[in-house]
């Protein structure tokens, strides 16, 4: 087996290992609210405000990321809190593929993956290079 080869192979055992160390929390849990510090750390888990709505935000950070209804059947909405500038939306199937990859300026944004199988995405919003993930979990 080649460099390439092996290099390709790992990279996609690194990606399947952090959907499947996060499905549980994020199929089981839904309505919980995650904060983090500035080196990427989850210091806090509380409940969300709403079921089907997980929020990723960071500590001392005006930038919050809203995913709902969580699970969905297909159309599903990401809002973008506190921030008023154009921001690109990247989803991953669990293989590791980008299905889509476009950039939004709405602040409230909702996106179809209705013709895409049942499973978990991987949501990616970047800002000004600042990127926060999330995941989908479709039926």
């Amino acid at each position: 087996m080649n460099t390439h080869k092996i290099h390709k192979i790992g990279k996609l055992v690194i990606f399947a290992i952090i959907f499947a160390s996060t499905l549980n929390a994020y199929s089981q849990n839904s309505g919980i609210k995650y904060t983090y510090d500035e080196s990427g750390n989850r210091i806090k888990r509380s409940p969300g405000s709403e079921t089907g709505i997980v929020v990723i935000e960071k500590e001392n950070d005006s930038f919050k990321l809203q995913i709902f209804p969580n699970p969905t059947t297909g159309l599903f909405n990401i809002d973008v809190i506190n921030f008023d500038s154009k921001f690109q939306v990247e989803i991953f199937n669990m293989v590791g593929s980008s299905i889509l990859n476009r950039e939004y300026s709405e602040k409230t944004t909702s996106i179809n993956i209705s013709n895409y199988p049942a499973g978990v995405y991987l949501v990616k919003v970047t800002i000004d290079g600042v990127s926060r993930h999330g995941k989908i979990v479709k039926k």
